[in-house]
């Protein structure tokens, strides 16, 4: 999934850790949580006006509280570059 660039695929596994026992506190503290800190760094970052080239693990990338989905909504143009 991760090798083939399956953003739908890779989220569906974040999904189904919910079910896990301590799934949900474990997916907010290590994965949405940590989301949120690091979109806020990113807007922080960027009023220098500058491009940014930003490498983070795989789950933090997809999903409704993806990094990218968050900087959207924070009026970002996020672009994926890469795996299909």
């Amino acid at each position: 999934v991760y090798d083939a660039g399956d953003a739908e695929g890779m989220n569906e596994i974040l999904t189904q850790s919910r079910a896990e026992p301590g799934g949900p506190e474990l997916l907010e503290r290590v994965v949405f949580a940590r989301n949120e800190v690091m979109a806020t760094r990113l807007q922080e970052r960027s009023s220098d006006g500058l491009d940014r080239f930003v490498l983070v693990g795989a789950s933090h990338l997809v999903g409704e509280r993806g990094i990218p989905n968050l900087l959207r909504a924070r009026g970002f143009d996020v672009q994926r570059v890469g795996a299909p």
